[in-house]
């Protein structure tokens, strides 16, 4: 494995050679519009034999066609396509593990018998970059702009939208969009649904075809052509609040009762309820919101948490048969206390626990911290999370704890997670 791999930086596919003497083509999001491309591909006069088709992703959900797309894709001679988030979403479906369904519903319905073993491996090897000319690449959603092309990571290349250029981040719903910024290459993009193709030197080619606007093409020689969609199978206003605020998830999680939700100063907390655990509502959202923290303003993350974990046999993959004891493994001591995060925000200082701001543990741990410690030494990029350890907590109400630890009352340290720029 080389040392980018390692770091999390995604290998390019690199089919510049074989485009040499074809027409490429470049299309946007299919979301399962497989009606509407076979019209487009009509008018490109498209020829397997002749012509390289690069697709930007998202080929699944949302659409009439959804099977049909993925087979366009996956049999024809000379059609590449780049991972989408909507396909890396399913990829993780088909890996075992539980996610969100939304839109994928559809594709759930309509793909029965043909989301197999053949599927989740070709879906493993779609790229997230393609290279198709000495300064074209086509990606999904977009790039970092602080990095070069060969230090993309996926997080950018499946979701980018916004970017803080001077924080590294695409969480800032403020911040200006990525291809704002200057970049010597050229990227051919989908995921932002664009009134024009040409944004700068880049190149907006998810049209909207599935909000019922148009499905767009770029061909070499820099000829642009489109179809009008003939039929809409999402709501174009609900997509445009989502993507304008991503916290959107979290909010209807919080109305249907799975996650509570506190705010404070300007942070919004968000913590799994007794219903996600009594139902087994257990999610990509859900397992990741233990007392998450964002900013109420840009939405950004202040403080990550260390997402739910399962007791040994609490779930089937939790079963001893189930895990992977041939691999080499250290065992730890696990204290039995309250969890307790430390962040930075707004200037100051803050704890909370995994529900509250303002919980008696959150307000000892403080203590402890101003007594045996100097936070002026401590890092305010990072988030700390620790173990409250006290034998008041223990005999708290709703505490819910076994072990006694005597007279201790520390805080241990169990983990730290780095938010500066990487």
């Amino acid at each position: 494995m080389s040392e980018r791999k390692k770091e999390g930086h995604v290998p390019i596919l690199d089919i510049s050679d074989k485009c040499k003497d074809k027409r490429v083509i470049v299309i946007g999001d299919l979301h399962g519009c497989h009606d509407d491309l076979q019209s487009l591909l009509a008018i490109c006069k498209f020829n397997h034999e002749l012509d390289i088709l690069i697709l930007t992703g998202d080929l699944v959900d949302r659409g009439n066609k959804i099977k049909e797309c993925l087979k366009f894709a996956r049999t024809t001679p000379n059609v590449y396509t780049v991972l989408g988030n909507h396909d890396e979403k399913l990829l993780r479906y088909l890996k075992g593990n539980k996610v969100n369904l939304g839109s994928m519903s559809q594709t759930l319905a309509q793909c029965d018998g043909y989301l197999d073993q053949g599927l989740k491996d070709w879906l493993e090897t779609l790229p997230y970059i393609i290279k198709f000319d000495d300064n074209k690449f086509v990606v999904h959603a977009g790039i970092n702009p602080n990095f070069p092309i060969d230090r993309q990571k996926k997080e950018f290349c499946l979701f980018a939208r916004h970017f803080n250029k001077e924080k590294n981040n695409f969480s800032d719903q403020t911040a200006p969009m990525w291809w704002t910024y200057d970049y010597e290459e050229t990227i051919f993009f989908g995921h932002q649904v664009l009134p024009n193709i040409k944004t700068g030197k880049h190149y907006a080619c998810d049209g909207g075809v599935c909000f019922g606007l148009e499905l767009r093409a770029w061909m070499t020689g820099d000829n642009v052509v489109a179809v009008k969609a003939t039929t809409s199978y999402a709501d174009l206003y609900e997509y445009n609040k989502y993507v304008k605020d991503p916290l959107m998830i979290e909010d209807d999680y919080v109305k249907n009762g799975f996650l509570s939700k506190k705010e404070k100063d300007g942070k919004i907390l968000y913590n799994y309820t007794m219903k996600t655990t009594c139902e087994n509502h257990w999610n990509e959202t859900t397992i990741n919101s233990r007392g998450a923290i964002y900013d109420a303003t840009t939405k950004e993350i202040i403080s990550p948490c260390i997402p739910k974990f399962f007791n040994l046999g609490e779930k089937e993959e939790t079963f001893l048969k189930n895990l992977p004891l041939h691999l080499k493994y250290e065992c730890m001591e696990k204290l039995d206390g309250s969890y307790v995060s430390l962040s930075y925000h707004n200037k100051k200082w803050f704890t909370a626990t995994r529900g509250s701001f303002d919980s008696a543990q959150a307000a000892d741990a403080m203590k402890i911290l101003e007594e045996k410690y100097d936070l002026n030494q401590f890092n305010k990029n990072y988030t700390y999370i620790f173990e409250y350890i006290s034998e008041w907590n223990r005999k708290s109400p709703g505490a819910m704890l076994v072990v006694s630890y005597g007279d201790m009352r520390d805080i241990i340290l169990l983990t730290v997670f780095d938010k500066s720029p990487t």
